[in-house]
């Protein structure tokens, strides 16, 4: 009795078990095989003479860099890229105007600090936040000479863009990634 003779012996579920179970095997294969290489950093230690490297005991392969201040020059593919579409502009809520920007944040870590900056001549407040129910921490607030700002710590995929004014009017935006 061959293979196919076998698998059209089975009931439909034990089929769509051996279907799934070599679907599983190649993706796995093929994830094995095709895996990007640029998702690694290199890190040279010539330029630093504090630094000391060393192998890691008790792991094979594994080094270890001690320094006291570290420079990583990134790849483009792991540098994080923020695209936003808006949502509404300058919409009326009571006494206020409210706009609101969405966002996807795609970087290969989160971000440790995304300082958003919002300029317009009557903006009062900006909030920068992961939608839904998630944890996220922010902060602190500020205001300046014509500006409010806010920080998001630890940044990544979708993000909501809130911003209040006292008159309707244009907003210049700005986003930094602060270390």
């Amino acid at each position: 009795m061959n293979l196919w003779q076998r698998l059209k012996r089975l009931t439909f579920w034990n089929k769509l078990g051996a279907v799934g179970a070599i679907c599983s095997i190649l993706a796995f294969a093929g994830w094995l095989l095709f895996r990007s290489p640029e998702t690694s950093v290199k890190v040279n230690v010539q330029d630093s003479p504090d630094a000391k490297v060393q192998t890691a005991v008790n792991s094979p392969n594994a080094t270890q860099i001690l320094i006291e201040d570290l420079t990583i020059n990134l790849s483009p593919q792991l540098k994080p890229q923020l695209t936003i579409e808006t949502v509404y502009v300058n919409k009326p809520q009571g006494d206020r105007y409210v706009t609101l920007l969405r966002g996807r944040l795609k970087a290969p870590y989160p971000v440790p600090k995304l300082r958003v900056e919002a300029h317009g001549e009557t903006v009062e407040e900006v909030e920068l936040y992961p939608p839904g129910s998630a944890v996220y921490v922010a902060g602190p607030p500020g205001k300046g000479e014509g500006y409010v700002f806010n920080t998001l710590h630890n940044a990544i995929g979708n993000l909501k863009l809130k911003i209040v004014s006292r008159q309707p009017g244009k907003l210049h935006i700005r986003f930094a990634v602060q270390k």
